[in-house]
């Protein structure tokens, strides 16, 4: 049973990303299940007692939270525990389907994945404990974990000097869009999270396995280091450490590296006062030294450059990570209690965001800590915090009574490993990651077989549990049951997927990435074929929101309008917090000539997404469809002021409807970039005077403006040189010196406009400052040179 544990854990670090992600996860699950179900069925056929698992009991209650969460609800409980959730269904799926039970969950689907998943993670926790009962499978474990980290980092280590940059890709070639992969994982935050557990294990294990030299020469103790039989794993351990931190560098993971210091710092300092001999932590040295030259041999220049993109120019944090973290605790202030659903954090956090994203969208808050308040509320992270509290008292204690090698060493490089995944929690989400989840609490199961251990040959446990048969009958029938549904739901998911991929989805917004899957054959295929490969996915895979979704689309197109609304209305309550789904359903209610409840549906779309600009344009739209003119001017401006870059495409759809000039500048919202962009769209339609009047509007709202934008100064001088209109340029150009002085461009423009009036002295001096603050202009300093030279 070890091999099988040591496969579902290792396995999956390969090819979660390289042969897919739903069938890794499947893969997992039921590994899982089975694995604790051999292990029950073993127990039973011996009448053997089990090992008491420490903290267990405030994971079951975990996993138990997750399930509550997907329960349906009748709405006087849920306005009590969720009341915010309760006020958005008032305004969304109780439009249309009033007094609906609804759960705490906003996706279901996701908390059920979710629910399912933390199972998982609870089977190989309590697994762990019972496999790893002795010494010797203990150092088994170590030992395969020890030489798989040492494998993978060298064989990641590879990519660094390879071109393709997918060393380990096995099936599929890199997505188009990645964040510094390495080896198997796309992203290096996610692969430094899974190895750098291993590397205080791999430490640990160096030390363990250390052969007792003799006290002759140091001839004689290099030949019986040759000559022991441990000798080869000794050091195949520290070659191991060595490969992983230097593999962690070049993943480029920032949160990953400081996380590996801080689970370095925990190790020696653990060893330093539990070691009784403690210049055996002098070997370390070599080590280090070998990590620096071997990382120096490869070049620190990617390192550093990461670490210097912390800070932009402007000496601004250059990361998103605060933005996420502020605008969360809104979030967690308006669902304390249970929060908005395990995995919901994608919906429930657009409603709260500050700023847009493009068409991107935050999956995950970066912060476990905070994503655990998001999604479960201040009861989920109590639980969780219990379930550390208690593991970390229970093992401790235990440990301390024991004295053996085995013990001595591999607890601290257990519960260091474990210190790198909660440090680097603070920046990322790697238990989300099934792999790294998976790994973490096979640590927290390896803590407690390491604190137990006594000796090479005996149990860990002299006070085994004895559940009896009935008990542990009733246990094996409920991880049968559980198992069952794993896989008749990761199975259904994949079901699902096959039969979506025959339908286009190329061209319907608001679906998945994921479900965005070219269609194979789709030109030989009938529309009543088309709809039942919709139907079978819906069926296969019933807390999928987005088949329902693609249904309502597919059978508007196809003029059945009521079908089209029950559908609408199936995917909204499967998924209440889309704003897409709702102004899909508030077009289908106009068709119906509802329109006081298309509007309440427009006006909940944008509620959930304040800053895309495309829900206020839909809505806006519609308003103008329906001669609305004045309120659709107020919703445009409303869109603008969260994206402004939308000012052209919406003033060239106003243009379209002959809504006169003074209406359009209604629209214009007091920001720079909008009159700006506002200014480009009439100088390409060659009204000069009015671009200048708004390229100065532009220039004057952008001083003021925190921090000050530059853009609009660039945009007008541009603007005025092309019309050459020099003088009038070096204007602006002094009006952007004045704004900001320390920018090199408009010092060296403004004397480039200079030395062509003539005025060679200001061009000097306007060269000369650009120089001073940036050195590195070659055509300012060739210039310089010039005029020098011709004034001598």
């Amino acid at each position: 049973m070890l091999y099988v544990l040591m496969s579902l854990l290792l396995i999956p670090a390969v090819s979660y990303y390289g042969i897919g992600q739903q069938i890794t996860l499947t893969a997992m699950e039921l590994a899982s299940g089975l694995l604790l179900g051999l292990l029950i069925s073993r127990q039973l056929r011996r009448n053997a007692s089990f090992l008491p698992v420490p903290a267990l009991v405030p994971l079951l209650c975990y996993c138990t939270l997750l399930l509550f969460q997907i329960i349906p609800l009748p709405p006087a409980l849920l306005s009590i525990i969720s009341p915010t959730a309760y006020d958005h269904y008032q305004q969304s799926i109780w439009l249309l389907s009033p007094g609906d039970w609804m759960p705490v969950s906003i996706i279901p689907r996701e908390t059920l994945f979710s629910f399912f998943r933390f199972s998982s993670y609870t089977m190989v926790f309590f697994a762990t404990v019972q496999i790893l009962n002795s010494s010797e499978k203990i150092k088994k474990a170590v030992t395969i974990l020890s030489y798989f980290g040492g494998l993978y980092a060298f064989l990641g280590l590879l990519q660094v000097v390879a071109p393709s940059q997918r060393m380990l890709w096995l099936l599929q070639r890199w997505p188009d869009r990645t964040s510094h992969p390495f080896a198997s994982y796309i992203n290096g935050n996610h692969y430094s999270g899974f190895v750098v557990m291993l590397l205080p294990l791999a430490i640990s294990g160096f030390y363990l396995l250390a052969p007792h030299s003799s006290y002759g020469s140091w001839r004689q103790k290099v030949l019986d280091l040759a000559s022991n039989p441990r000798a080869s794993m000794h050091i195949y351990s520290g070659l191991s450490a060595i490969l992983i931190a230097v593999s962690v560098f070049f993943s480029l993971s920032r949160g990953g590296i400081l996380s590996m210091l801080a689970a370095l710092v925990a190790l020696f300092i653990l060893l330093f006062f539990r070691l009784k001999d403690r210049q055996k932590l002098t070997t370390i040295i070599p080590m280090l030294i070998l990590i620096v030259g071997l990382t120096t041999l490869l070049g620190w220049e990617p390192i550093l450059e990461r670490f210097g993109r912390v800070f932009n120019s402007t000496g601004q944090l250059n990361d998103l990570r605060p933005v996420f973290w502020r605008d969360s605790l809104q979030l967690i202030r308006d669902f304390p209690i249970l929060g908005s659903g395990h995995g919901s954090f994608i919906d429930s956090y657009q409603a709260y965001q500050s700023r847009s994203f493009g068409h991107n969208v935050a999956r995950h808050a970066h912060n476990d800590y905070l994503e655990i308040l998001t999604d479960t509320g201040f009861f989920g992270l109590l639980v969780i915090a219990c379930f550390l509290f208690v593991l970390l008292r229970k093992t401790w204690k235990e440990w301390q009574k024991r004295h053996n090698r085995t013990a001595r060493y591999l607890y601290c490089g257990t519960l260091a490993a474990l210190v790198a995944p909660l440090s680097h929690a603070v920046t990322d989400f790697n238990i989300s990651i099934p792999p790294n989840g998976a790994l973490f609490f096979f640590f927290c199961g390896l803590l407690v077989a390491t604190a137990n251990v006594r000796s090479s040959q005996s149990r860990a446990v002299p006070q085994s549990r004895h559940w009896g048969k009935v008990k542990t009958g009733s246990i094996a029938f409920a991880v049968l049951a559980l198992t069952t549904a794993m896989t008749l739901f990761n199975g259904g998911t994949l079901l699902a997927q096959h039969h979506f991929s025959t339908f286009d989805t190329q061209h319907i917004e608001g679906l998945e990435p994921a479900l965005r899957i070219p269609a194979f054959g789709l030109e030989e295929t009938s529309s009543s074929e088309r709809y039942s490969q919709l139907q079978a996915a819906s069926y296969y895979a019933p807390f999928e929101s987005d088949y329902r979704f693609a249904q309502s689309i597919f059978l508007t197109a196809e003029g059945s309008m009521d079908k089209a609304n029950t559908a609408i209305t199936k995917a909204i309550k499967l998924r209440p917090f889309s704003s897409a789904y709702l102004q899909k359903a508030a077009l289908l209610q106009s068709h119906f000539k509802q329109e006081t409840l298309a509007e309440k549906l427009f006006t909940a779309a944008i509620k959930l997404q304040p800053v895309q600009f495309s829900g206020y344009q839909m809505y806006a739209d519609w308003l103008l469809e329906h001669q609305r003119s004045q309120e659709a001017l107020t919703i445009f401006r409303q869109g603008l002021e969260v994206a402004p870059k939308q000012t052209q495409t919406t003033i060239a759809k106003l243009d379209s409807y002959n809504l006169g000039y003074l209406h359009i500048l209604t629209v214009i919202p007091e920001q720079s970039k909008s009159w700006q962009l506002y200014a480009e769209y009439l100088a390409e339609k060659n009204l000069d005077n009015d671009a200048i009047s708004a390229y100065q509007k532009a220039t004057s709202l952008a001083t003021n403006e925190t921090p000050p934008k530059a853009g609009p100064f660039w945009s007008y001088t541009r603007f005025l040189k092309e019309r050459d209109m020099k003088n009038q340029a070096l204007a602006v150009f002094l009006d952007g010196i004045k704004a900001f002085p320390s920018s090199a461009g408009f010092h060296s423009n403004a004397g480039r406009l200079y030395e062509q009036q003539g005025i060679n002295f200001r061009a000097i001096e306007e060269y000369q400052q650009a120089l001073l603050l940036d050195p590195k202009i070659k055509w300012v300093r060739n210039r310089l040179n010039h005029l020098t030279q011709k004034k001598d």
